[in-house]
C-alpha cells in the first residue's frame, strides 16, 4: 500500500538510519528542513497532550518537538 502522503498534503514521520524525516506532497524531508505546517501540526499535538509536555520539560523547544515527533510518529505506517 502506498502511503497518502507521497500523493497529498498529509504526513507521514519516520525514522531512517537514527534520523527523522517526513512525507508529505511526494517530497521526503530531512528533520532540518521540515515544512513549517508540519512544524505546526507536530507543535500542535504536543501542546494538546501535558503528559509528554511534562516529560520532555528539561529540553530545549527545538529537541523537545524533535524527540515528540520521533517517539509519537516515527513508525513508518503504511495505513
Amino acid at each position: 500500500m502506498i502511503p497518502k502522503a507521497l500523493t497529498d498534503s498529509s504526513i507521514e514521520l519516520f525514522v531512517q538510519n537514527g534520523h527523522l524525516h517526513a512525507i508529505t506532497e511526494g517530497k521526503v524531508y530531512a528533520w532540518t528542513e521540515f515544512p513549517e505546517r508540519v512544524r505546526m501540526a507536530i507543535k500542535n499535538d504536543l501542546h494538546n497532550n501535558p503528559q509528554a509536555l511534562d516529560l520532555l520539560r528539561n529540553l530545549s523547544p527545538e529537541e523537545r518537538l524533535r524527540v515528540y515527533a520521533r517517539c509519537k510518529f516515527g513508525g513508518f505506517n503504511a495505513t
